[in-house]
Parts: C-alpha cells; sequence; structure tokens
C-alpha cells in the first residue's frame, strides 16, 4: 500500500471515528474518498427480508433513491463481493438511476453478518474503473467499518432510549399502583366506618316513614332522606369493592355462561333503547379460575357503560376466544357503537369516583378494573372518537 493510500486509510479512520451514530456523515465521506455523484446507504431490516434506506448524500437523484430494496437472489449474488448493478437489475430491483449511466455496490460487513450495503451512483463523466479499483475498495472498506459502527451506536442508542421510557413507565405505574394501595386501605376503612352507622340510620328513616301520617308534608323530606342513605350506601359499596375488600370464592367458571347470563339481565334494555347485540363465542371451552359474582359485576359494570353511551341505539358486540397471542389467554371483547371516549379521558377512567355522566358515581369502571386485576387479568381500552369503543378483558385460562 503505498504512502498516499496510507494517508487517505488514516484520515478516513479519524473521520470514521467522529461519525458517531450520523449516516448521512458517512455517506458524505464516501462521496468525497471515491469522487462518485452520489452515495446511498441501505440497512437491512430486523427480519432480513429487505434494505431500508438510512442515509443518502451528494446530488440528488431525478427520482430520488428508492426507500426499500427486496432481498433478491441477483442481489445476494452481487453482495457476496460488490460490483457494478447491471441495467436490468435496476428495474427488477426498483432502483432508479435517473442520469446516472451505471451505480455501484458495495456490502457492509461480512457474509455471515451483513448490514446492509453502499450504493455509489457514478456520473456520465466517471469512470468505471476508478471507482471499481483496488485502492477505492480499500477506501470503501475503512469508510463501511466506520458505517458499520455507525448503525451499531444508532442501534444501541435506539435500545437504550427504549428501555429507558419502559423504565419510566414501569416506575410511574409502581408509584400508581403504590398510591393506589394506599388509597384503597383508606377506603376500605372509610367504607367500612361509614356502612355501620348509615345501615342504622336507614333503619330509623324507615321506622320514621312508617309512623308518620300517610298526608305528611314530611314525607317528602324522609323519602329523600332514605334515598340518599341509599345513594351513600351503594357508594361504600363500590369503594369496598374497589379495594378488592370482598372475599373470592375461586372454581372453574365458564366463561360464555357468565356472560350469557350477565347480557339476560340487560334484555329490557336493549329492546327499549334499540340495542342490536351481536355475540361471537368461541366454541368448545373457554374454562377460567374465578369468583364468578365478582365477574358477573365486572361485565354488569362494561356492559352498563356500554348501553350507556348508545342511548339513541347502536350495536353492542360481544366477543370469547383464546387470544392468538398468547396461548394461556383468553381475550373478551365487548365494543359499542356509541359515542367513544375522549382521547384525554381514557387515562382516567378507572379512576375511582371519575366521570363524564350527570349522575352516576364513577365507579363501575373502577370496580370492573379492580375485579379483573384480583382474577390476574388486565382490561385495555380503545376508543375510535366518536365511532365507538372496545374494552378488552384479558384473563388467564385454565383446563376445562
Amino acid at each position: 500500500m503505498d504512502k498516499d493510500l496510507n494517508r487517505k486509510v488514516a484520515e478516513l479512520a479519524e473521520c470514521g471515528c467522529a461519525i458517531g451514530s450520523d449516516l448521512n456523515e458517512g455517506a458524505r465521506l464516501a462521496v468525497d474518498a471515491t469522487g462518485c455523484h452520489a452515495v446511498s446507504v441501505y440497512a437491512i431490516n430486523g427480519y432480513g427480508q429487505r434494505f431500508e434506506l438510512r442515509a443518502h448524500s451528494g446530488r440528488a437523484l431525478a427520482e430520488g433513491p428508492v426507500t426499500e430494496v427486496e432481498f433478491a437472489p441477483e442481489l445476494e449474488k452481487l453482495l457476496d463481493s460488490g460490483g457494478v448493478l447491471p441495467e436490468g437489475l435496476l428495474g427488477r430491483l426498483a432502483l432508479s438511476a435517473a442520469d446516472e449511466s451505471f451505480s455501484i455496490i458495495y456490502p457492509l460487513g461480512s457474509k455471515e453478518s451483513l448490514k446492509g450495503f453502499l450504493l455509489l451512483w457514478g456520473a456520465a463523466g466517471t469512470l468505471k474503473e476508478d471507482i471499481l479499483k483496488d485502492e477505492t475498495r480499500v477506501l470503501v472498506a475503512v469508510i463501511g467499518a466506520a458505517i458499520c459502527a455507525a448503525m451499531k451506536w444508532h442501534d444501541v442508542a435506539k435500545q437504550n432510549e427504549q428501555l429507558r421510557s419502559e423504565v419510566g413507565e414501569l416506575q410511574g405505574r409502581i408509584k400508581s399502583i403504590e398510591k393506589f394501595l394506599y388509597l384503597g386501605d383508606m377506603a376500605a376503612m372509610l367504607a367500612h366506618e361509614i356502612k355501620n352507622p348509615l345501615v342504622s340510620i336507614g333503619g330509623f328513616a324507615e321506622r320514621l316513614k312508617r309512623k308518620m301520617d300517610p298526608d305528611s308534608p314530611a314525607n317528602t323530606y324522609v323519602d329523600l332522606m332514605i334515598s340518599e342513605i341509599e345513594r351513600i350506601e351503594k357508594i361504600a359499596d363500590g369503594a369496598f369493592r374497589c379495594t378488592g375488600g370482598e372475599h373470592m370464592e375461586v372454581e372453574r367458571q365458564d366463561i360464555k355462561g357468565i356472560l350469557s347470563e350477565t347480557l339476560s339481565l340487560f334484555g329490557d334494555e336493549f329492546e327499549r333503547l334499540g340495542i342490536e347485540v351481536l355475540t361471537e363465542l368461541e366454541n368448545g371451552p373457554l374454562t377460567v379460575m374465578a369468583d364468578r359474582e365478582q365477574l358477573k359485576i365486572a361485565f354488569d359494570n362494561l356492559i352498563a357503560n356500554a348501553i350507556q353511551s348508545m342511548e339513541q341505539g347502536g350495536t353492542l358486540a360481544i366477543s370469547a376466544r383464546r387470544d392468538p397471542e398468547g396461548v394461556e389467554d383468553m381475550l373478551i371483547e365487548i365494543t359499542d357503537s356509541g359515542k367513544g371516549i375522549k382521547e384525554g379521558d381514557i387515562d382516567s377512567i378507572f379512576t375511582p369516583f371519575f366521570t363524564t355522566k350527570n349522575s352516576g358515581t364513577g365507579l363501575g369502571l373502577p370496580i370492573s378494573n379492580s375485579i379483573i386485576a384480583h382474577h390476574q387479568g388486565v382490561i385495555e381500552v380503545v376508543s375510535n372518537g366518536e365511532t365507538g369503543t372496545t374494552f378488552r378483558v384479558r384473563l388467564k385460562c385454565c383446563e376445562s
């Protein structure tokens, strides 16, 4: 290797160290070192089925470099050693040379660990032999090594950023769980302490009503007092359920039977509001270890929430099947065609006492979420703006 080439290699190696994760800088170095018209950097995707454009430098091509190239057999042969792309191959690879007279491909990485390739575009007046000569190959090899390192740096940085995001999300969830547990303990205590005197007050109010003259104007106030006591009892019961304070009687249960029983409770309401019910339940057993009555309460609240969003009628679709993404999971979906949930409200719908309705306690969905969580399941919500909402309940299957 002559002194001039040694100097160029040393300079490129020094510049290559400064690339970092900037592939466009690597493409620019390739243009300067080879004297070609432009350079495109393609990286193999995670599945090894195609190459994706990651950088381009030099004069813009008439139609621009294509963003994806399929891993065709002809291309694989060229990537073994590098070389000139035949004109016929350009069309099959969907690479547009535009006003360029030729293009040369150089692999990035070895055949065993191929990272991608450089595509060097030669101008009409450029000598093909100059770009193919050994000296240029050496320079491109040095640049290619720097670009491969930049690709790894970019991938590691991306993975690191993703991990940081996931850690931050997990930390946020842990804080929310800790807060929820503290509030849950407090709510359970308050619910228990409030309910006992409420029962006494409600009992005395009923006795007072029985002793009063039916025509007494005070009956109105006594009736109001009784209804408000019942409302407070309902809130206390809901708060108690949100904390999982109820004892669970877990047995093997058929989820399809639970859904059918829950739906039957709303038959009159479906007819009154003009709601069409569509069910799609997978054939065969869908068995779960669960407290039957608690799961009925959970699905009751989810269905009631769907009905409240379809005051002018609509469609309620309920499906149950084994989750294709998890062998041991079952997936229950409850989809309505109602007005949907605002994007800003989605994160709050499982928060106790949060409600967008004029009436209601804001405890229905939190109770459902708590019950499903105590059954080691999760509820996911997908809202399509004003075109409906889907609640996805994932539970663990068990052998029937």
